[in-house]
């Protein structure tokens, strides 16, 4: 009799576990992140893109971009606490605007998602929707922007940003500036009209500049002018043309000290700067002994401005000023050290 029990208890027990494991199996291991009917069902989060975009294409952006603005393409994710039917995504479209539940459209182009979120707490509250709701308003997907850089950077083109960055960050997209790069950079804003134009002094060797202050945000135009070339030409012992890279200025008697100084036959009494004022070419004349004196400032060259430094009284005289301009055509170019 007790040998019968235990048989019988032993096969219940098997049925049970049986029925137990496979009940198991057929429950789904993995929803996917799909929805079920229960709404109470969690959902699985699904992974973060790579690359930091998305599976559409459109660049992904974390939450916690707080300069980022809203613009034409955003994708916001929408809700109400405690009020789950208020859910939704919402496309901010071609005009700037998004179509809230209940609300219907709002304005939100240029705005933050903090300010965004205030505004749409605001016109619920005021069609009387709601008392105090608690709204949540979250970028999902960015449309991605850009900014164009110009001139003397490695690599000139369009560059993709998703939030304000500053004046180093944005020419190191470039790859930085090349060797002829002045220190004179122009940002122009998206728009029309002079106020929208920027011109920077930008010296990546100062600490102080100021640089990182200098916002660029999308849509705008960096351009980096070429640094001004001071000629030296005559009687020194290494002419040619100088880019004033250094500072952006040279004097005369720096860039004679560029050049080698003067020649042992050269004319100091007769040193002739020739720079062009509108379309009319303007020569002076300088004395070298004066400068060294402190009698007279050494005057500040500027771009494209010629000194040449004849090697006798004679045959400067000889020599016009069309022939110093040809000379200087062919000359070779040096950097600023």
């Amino acid at each position: 009799m007790n040998k019968s029990c235990d048989f019988w208890i032993k096969v219940l027990v098997f049925l049970v576990l049986a029925g137990t494991v496979s009940g198991i199996a057929q429950q789904p291991s993995d929803t996917g992140g799909t929805v079920g009917s229960d709404p109470l069902a969690q959902t699985r989060k699904p992974s973060p893109p790579a690359s930091g975009q998305s599976a559409s294409g459109v660049t992904a952006v974390p939450e916690d971009f707080a300069k980022v603005k809203v613009s034409p393409g955003v994708l916001l994710k929408f809700g109400v606490y405690d009020a789950p039917e208020m859910d939704a995504t919402l496309r901010v479209t071609a005009d700037g605007k998004i179509n809230v539940p209940l609300v219907g459209p709002l304005q939100v182009d240029g705005l933050t998602v903090t300010e965004v979120r205030a505004k749409v707490t605001d016109a619920l509250v005021a069609g009387e929707y709601f008392k105090a709701p608690q709204v949540s308003i979250d970028i999902l997907q960015f449309a991605p922007s850009y900014i164009t850089l110009f001139g003397e950077v490695q690599t000139p083109g369009r560059f993709q940003i998703l939030a304000p960055i500053n004046l180093p960050e944005a020419l190191a997209l470039a790859g930085g500036e090349t060797a002829e790069a002045s220190t004179s950079i122009e940002i122009k804003h998206p728009g029309a009209g002079e106020n929208n134009v920027e011109n920077i002094h930008y010296d990546k060797e100062l600490n102080k500049s100021g640089q990182e202050d200098v916002t660029i945000s999308p849509g705008d135009t960096i351009t980096v002018r070429r640094a001004g070339v001071v000629y030296v030409l005559g009687a020194v012992h290494r002419p040619g043309g100088y880019l004033m890279v250094n500072r952006g200025s040279l004097d005369l008697l720096e860039a004679l000290s560029l050049s080698g100084g003067t020649a042992l036959d050269a004319s100091t009494d007769q040193i002739r700067v020739l720079h062009r004022e509108g379309d009319r070419l303007v020569e002076v004349t300088v004395k070298l002994s004066s400068m060294t004196n402190g009698k007279t400032f050494s005057p500040t060259l500027r771009d494209k401005d010629i000194v040449y430094v004849p090697s006798s009284k004679a045959k400067s005289i000889l020599i016009n000023g069309a022939a110093i301009i040809g000379a200087s055509v062919g000359s070779i170019l040096y950097r600023v050290p």
